[in-house]
Protein backbone atom coordinates (compact mmCIF):
# COMPACT_ATOMS: atom_id res chain seq x y z
CA UNK A 1 0.00 0.00 0.00
CA UNK A 2 1.14 3.51 -0.69
CA UNK A 3 0.22 6.77 0.98
CA UNK A 4 -0.74 9.72 -1.19
CA UNK A 5 -1.68 13.24 -0.20
CA UNK A 6 -4.80 15.02 -1.35
CA UNK A 7 -3.66 18.14 -3.12
CA UNK A 8 -6.36 20.43 -1.71
CA UNK A 9 -6.32 19.42 1.95
CA UNK A 10 -2.96 17.72 2.42
CA UNK A 11 -4.66 14.73 4.07
CA UNK A 12 -3.16 11.27 3.57
CA UNK A 13 -5.26 8.42 2.19
CA UNK A 14 -4.54 4.83 1.28
CA UNK A 15 -4.74 3.53 -2.24
CA UNK A 16 -4.14 -0.08 -3.08
CA UNK A 17 -2.59 -0.91 -6.44
CA UNK A 18 -3.67 -4.53 -6.25
CA UNK A 19 -7.28 -4.21 -5.14
CA UNK A 20 -10.09 -5.95 -7.00
CA UNK A 21 -11.38 -2.59 -8.25
CA UNK A 22 -8.06 -1.90 -9.99
CA UNK A 23 -8.84 -4.45 -12.72
CA UNK A 24 -12.55 -3.95 -13.15
CA UNK A 25 -12.71 -3.77 -16.97
CA UNK A 26 -13.08 -7.35 -18.21
CA UNK A 27 -13.03 -8.65 -21.79
CA UNK A 28 -16.22 -10.60 -22.50
CA UNK A 29 -14.46 -12.78 -25.10
CA UNK A 30 -11.34 -14.05 -23.29
CA UNK A 31 -11.82 -12.87 -19.70
CA UNK A 32 -8.66 -10.73 -19.36
CA UNK A 33 -9.02 -7.77 -16.98
CA UNK A 34 -7.66 -4.24 -17.36
CA UNK A 35 -7.41 -1.17 -15.17
CA UNK A 36 -8.81 1.29 -17.71
CA UNK A 37 -11.49 1.13 -20.37
CA UNK A 38 -9.05 2.43 -22.98
CA UNK A 39 -6.71 -0.54 -22.38
CA UNK A 40 -9.68 -2.90 -22.69
CA UNK A 41 -10.75 -1.22 -25.93
CA UNK A 42 -7.24 -1.55 -27.35
CA UNK A 43 -7.21 -5.23 -26.35
CA UNK A 44 -10.60 -5.83 -27.93
CA UNK A 45 -9.59 -4.08 -31.15
CA UNK A 46 -6.12 -5.47 -31.71
CA UNK A 47 -5.53 -8.54 -29.55
CA UNK A 48 -8.87 -10.28 -29.21
CA UNK A 49 -10.75 -8.98 -32.22
CA UNK A 50 -10.86 -9.73 -35.93
CA UNK A 51 -7.77 -7.63 -36.75
CA UNK A 52 -5.43 -9.94 -34.88
CA UNK A 53 -2.09 -10.24 -36.75
CA UNK A 54 -3.36 -8.26 -39.74
CA UNK A 55 -0.48 -5.77 -39.98
CA UNK A 56 2.65 -6.81 -41.87
CA UNK A 57 6.13 -5.35 -41.97
CA UNK A 58 6.96 -4.34 -45.53
CA UNK A 59 10.66 -5.18 -45.06
CA UNK A 60 10.68 -8.65 -43.50
CA UNK A 61 7.03 -9.72 -43.57
CA UNK A 62 6.62 -10.18 -39.82
CA UNK A 63 2.99 -9.93 -38.66
CA UNK A 64 1.70 -7.65 -35.88
CA UNK A 65 -1.65 -7.17 -34.22
CA UNK A 66 -1.11 -3.57 -33.08
CA UNK A 67 0.06 -0.62 -35.19
CA UNK A 68 2.28 0.78 -32.43
CA UNK A 69 4.25 -2.48 -32.30
CA UNK A 70 4.63 -2.42 -36.09
CA UNK A 71 5.95 1.16 -36.01
CA UNK A 72 8.45 0.24 -33.29
CA UNK A 73 9.59 -2.77 -35.33
CA UNK A 74 9.98 -0.69 -38.51
CA UNK A 75 12.23 1.71 -36.57
CA UNK A 76 14.59 -1.20 -36.02
CA UNK A 77 14.88 -1.68 -39.79
CA UNK A 78 15.51 2.06 -40.22
CA UNK A 79 18.30 1.93 -37.64
CA UNK A 80 19.87 -1.09 -39.41
CA UNK A 81 20.10 0.91 -42.64
CA UNK A 82 22.18 3.65 -40.99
Amino acid sequence: MKYFFLSAMGLPYLRSHTSADAYRHKCFVCGKCYKTRSKLNRHARYECGASRNQLQCWVCGRMFSRPDNLRQHECLHAMQRL
